[in-house]
């Protein structure tokens, strides 16, 4: 991989150049190599303009999948702290167990603007 700001990332785009996948690996942002982002190890707040530009454009907001055991007990499993789109600076928005375990390696309907890396305790990857 190349060398300097975006070493360790790699941005995918599908044949229309519409889907965009980030994957990566940094210690400024807490990314693991296999495309997961384990929120625990976040060391600020996690905002697309952190994601580089594809196609001259940097997304508003992403969706997140979460990457966690489906067949874990609710209960075992962390909690992803977000702002949505839709909410003011100072509003923020908890992603249960409970939802992670149903959406569980799917897009999730959020269209999130940051993910907070304070509280956020589960690992997820990023899509937009």
């Amino acid at each position: 991989m190349e060398k300097g700001t975006n070493a360790g990332r790699m941005v995918i785009v599908d044949p229309h150049g519409h889907s965009t996948i980030f994957f990566g690996s940094d210690t400024q942002t807490g990314l693991g190599t296999a495309g997961v982002i384990d929120g625990s190890a976040l060391t600020k707040d996690l905002e697309p303009s952190q994601f580089g530009v594809s196609k001259k454009r940097t997304p508003d907001y992403f969706h997140i999948i979460p990457e966690v055991d489906p067949n874990a007990e609710v209960g075992d499993l962390g909690v992803i702290v977000v702002q949505l789109v839709e909410q003011e600076t100072d509003e923020i928005f908890t992603i249960t167990d409970n939802q992670l375990k149903a959406f569980a390696g799917q897009p999730m309907p959020y269209r999130i603007k940051k993910v907070y890396k304070t509280n956020t305790t589960e690992s997820f990857s990023i899509i937009w």
